[in-house]
């Protein structure tokens, strides 16, 4: 990206005047991943938090680490978070919305609300452009120079990185995403994440479809195609999604892996018409789920596509299939506009005329970023109610101990306003909400949209073996 352009993005998420974005460069490191085994993956995660540690370290000493910004000291009443967006990456169609909706959220905590308890909430924002070595760099930043309480993640395999830096219980940040379950499960971890894991989401809308759909008029299984992202959420999904057609004895009869930015999906797209399957699942950027399901398209295979992640449902994602994408699946954990009895969305639609000349925002991950970030402050809250602002700012590693302990132990039954099911965090079970709902991309009256087709539904329980870390990468 050029030099004006990253000045340019900058501008428009800093214009409101209370957050920080630093647009660093970097190079696609999107195919990085695609020989790796899971296995060999992890342990390069490890080796490269360590190594990412020993630069972050130097870098601060000598003020190098973000070039032409010095670091931003705390300032006495703030209240601190931190957020790794892909505003520039493979995931931006989604991570920009997200990225707004984090700061609507902030920027509504300190207009209408008056901070928090009376302290104004600071956010730090750092596009990483879905890299994890900068996302690694962005965390030791807030943790070591930002006093951040919380902050967010945008890719699986960084969420578990950090988890394998952090002490468990003692020493660490409260950090978010989806619930990639190798972070999710890490016994003492300081991961609690604001969606429900891919699979969970996924798995449930596969049994809806597998009751409403197919045995409703077919008395044989389906036969499954698993076409996921080479990457950790993508190789994590494919396991589950093995075991749980394992489980039900449905066959499995291709299990492939596609590269982050396919131009041509074709030798995927025939690989799976010679096994003739029934139903397609997958975890791709949404690039990639347009070339496919265009080349799916131009070959005559009509089945169905599920897709474990909710990219694809993002109008964006969806003007990029056309009409190839109808039909396609996947699942919503929180409520969007159209859910105009929802308390947060009456909320965000008054604020939208305030702020954004009417225009409510239409990408659902907007939605996923104003929860997220109403999540962490209100764990900020919880915690502050009960050791006050010095108990949280005075010594920043024990104000991180105080909102993990109320993440563990002291957040059951919030809905951020109606925006999702009771959350259930627990000690044993760091998984958000167990209710989605299914959606499901159609030709609407003005074009392509969205439409939910099950009401909320429980996603399927998990074997207490799935509950450990470890199971996810043998």
């Amino acid at each position: 990206m050029r030099g004006e352009d990253r000045n340019t993005l900058r501008g428009k998420y800093q214009k409101e005047g209370f957050g920080e974005v630093f647009i660093l460069p970097c190079r696609d490191q999107g195919r990085r991943t695609q020989q790796l085994t899971l296995k060999l993956e992890v342990e390069k995660m490890k080796r490269l938090a360590m190594v990412v540690g020993m630069f972050v370290a130097l870098a601060f000493a000598f003020n190098l680490f973000v070039p032409g910004h010095a670091s931003h000291a705390f300032k006495p009443g703030e209240v601190v978070v931190g957020a790794a967006w892909d505003l520039t990456g493979p995931f931006a169609p989604s991570g920009t919305p997200i990225a707004d909706g984090e700061r609507d959220y902030v920027r509504y905590v300190n207009e209408k609300l008056g901070g928090i308890n009376g302290h104004k909430v600071k956010l730090i924002g750092i596009d990483t452009s879905y890299n994890m070595d900068r996302e690694i760099a962005a965390y030791k930043r807030f943790r070591d120079a930002e006093n951040v309480l919380f902050m967010t993640n945008v890719s699986s395999g960084a969420a578990m990185a950090i988890e394998k830096m952090q002490t468990p219980y003692e020493k660490g940040i409260c950090h978010e995403h989806g619930a990639e379950p190798t972070a999710t499960f890490i016994k003492g971890g300081w991961y609690f994440p604001s969606v429900c894991m891919w699979a969970d989401g996924g798995g449930a809308v596969f049994k809806w479809w597998l009751e409403k759909r197919w045995y409703a008029k077919n008395n044989k299984a389906p036969r499954v195609a698993l076409m996921h992202l080479d990457a950790l959420p993508g190789r994590t999904s494919s396991k589950y999604f093995k075991d749980q057609c394992k489980q039900m004895n449905i066959p499995v009869v291709i299990e492939m892996y596609t590269p982050f930015k396919p131009t041509d999906t074709m030798s995927f797209v025939l690989a799976m018409k010679k096994e003739k399957p029934d139903i397609v699942i997958g975890i791709q950027t949404e690039p990639c789920w347009a070339v496919m399901c265009k080349d799916m398209r131009r070959v005559g295979l009509k089945i169905p596509r599920m897709s474990p992640y909710f990219g694809p449902l993002d109008p964006d994602a969806i003007k990029g299939m056309g009409k190839a994408g109808i039909g396609m699946l996947s699942f919503l954990p929180y409520a969007t506009q159209d859910d105009k009895d929802v308390e947060a969305i009456k909320v965000i639609h008054q604020l939208a005329k305030e702020w954004h000349k009417g225009v409510v925002p239409t990408r659902h991950t907007h939605y996923w970023g104003w929860f997220r970030m109403a999540m962490k402050l209100e764990a900020i809250k919880r915690a502050m109610d009960k050791v006050g602002y010095e108990g949280l700012t005075k010594d920043i590693q024990e104000g991180r101990k105080a909102v993990r302990e109320v993440c563990a132990n002291d957040m059951k039954g919030y809905t951020a306003m109606g925006m999702v099911s009771p959350i259930t965090f627990s000690e044993e079970d760091h998984r958000p909400y167990q209710n989605i709902r299914a959606f499901e991309v159609v030709e609407g009256a003005k074009g392509l949209t969205i439409k939910a087709v099950s009401g909320w539904i429980d996603v399927p329980k998990l074997r207490s073996e799935q509950m450990n870390a470890d199971w996810w990468v043998k």
